[in-house]
């Protein structure tokens, strides 16, 4: 599908392809921004877009085409930025966060959380954003540039810093929500000893994980451009970009906390479980000692001796069994008062 918005004299338009086609990007007025959204385009579409109307490179487009086959398997290019004479290509990792069900355990929301790559192509008057999954950021900043249109004014090279930061934005979004997942899974540590937990906590860890690497990668692209010296990016929009960068160092602090509160927490689940297993041992061992004497005892009784004096005792088994209970009450009772039932 493809969606074309025309940014001119405050207005926006939707185009359709074939008026697209008909105006070659260096004909475009310089108080004019176009933005074509590839979603989930055809090769069709994409052929008359990225080849004949805007044309790229093969391996910019095979770039492209790395979240398509192997999204799924987490294999999506790493966040980058490369110029070119005509264009900047750049890759960012977005989210796709769906509404949260009613009443919705917060693991089963984080799970239908996805990561998705969105590839951005720009000029001085051109944003096309080529896409696979529903990424909402794109959608979210059409509609602020339609709502301001003196922020459209400012051309693509502004709205790529909207889009990026509106990336970092989620990422924090996210790591809010893991955060709040980690505090349960704390509560549920001091509470019971589910092995669950640790698959729970290794999971978070390489979500945690994951996250940071991708806001470090983007912070690095927005380095490069705040420094002023592309030409497809103004001196004046680099601000933005430097403001940019400041939000995803705030995340990627986030996101180092995150990683130490899961490792804290791992070492929480296994001193409690540490804890509770000397309980246990200390338990059976109270219990072995008790039953130690009490197996002399009767093993001793238990020899088949025909000339034992006790044999022939009248009140041999109530003694035998008396000797057995006091020795096991005081055995228990100097356990207790030592304090080894906890």
């Amino acid at each position: 599908m493809v969606t074309i918005l025309r940014f001119r004299n405050g207005e926006t338009e939707l185009l359709s392809l074939e008026e697209l086609l008909a105006m070659p990007p260096d004909q475009i007025p310089t108080d004019e921004m176009i933005w074509v959204d590839l979603f989930q385009p055809t090769h069709e579409e994409e052929h008359q877009v990225l080849k004949e109307w805007f044309p790229i490179s093969d391996l910019e487009l095979s770039d492209a085409h790395r979240s398509r086959s192997s999204f799924r398997k987490g294999m999506q290019h790493f966040p980058k930025v490369e110029e070119f004479d005509t264009h900047l290509f750049l890759i960012v990792r977005a989210a796709v966060i769906p509404e949260r069900k009613h009443n919705e355990v917060l693991t089963t929301y984080l799970t239908r959380i996805t990561g998705a790559q969105l590839n951005i192509f720009m000029n001085h008057r051109v944003v096309i954003t080529h896409r696979w999954d529903d990424v909402g950021v794109v959608e979210s900043i059409q509609r602020m540039l339609t709502a301001t249109p003196k922020f459209a004014l400012r051309g693509p090279d502004f709205a790529v810093a909207q889009l990026i930061d509106a990336t970092v934005n989620d990422a924090l979004r996210i790591a809010h929500l893991v955060e709040d997942r980690l505090e349960e899974i704390e509560e549920v540590i001091l509470r019971t000893d589910d092995h669950q937990l640790v698959s729970s906590l290794m999971m978070h860890r390489r979500y945690v994980f994951l996250l940071r690497r991708a806001v470090i990668y983007q912070q690095e692209i927005c380095v490069k451009l705040s420094t002023g010296e592309s030409d497809f990016v103004d001196k004046d929009e680099a601000v933005y970009y430097r403001d940019v960068v400041d939000h995803h160092v705030r995340a990627a602090d986030q996101l180092d906390l995150l990683r130490v509160m899961v490792d804290g927490l791992m070492d929480l689940y296994f001193s409690m479980t540490s804890n509770r297993l000397n309980q246990v041992m200390r338990v059976l061992t109270v219990i072995s000692t008790v039953f130690l004497p009490i197996t002399f005892v009767t093993s001793w009784y238990g020899m088949n001796f025909h000339h034992m004096p006790e044999l022939g005792w009248a009140w041999g088994y109530p003694a035998v069994i008396s000797v057995i209970a006091t020795i096991s009450l005081l055995m228990l009772f100097h356990a207790k008062r030592r304090g080894w039932f906890g």
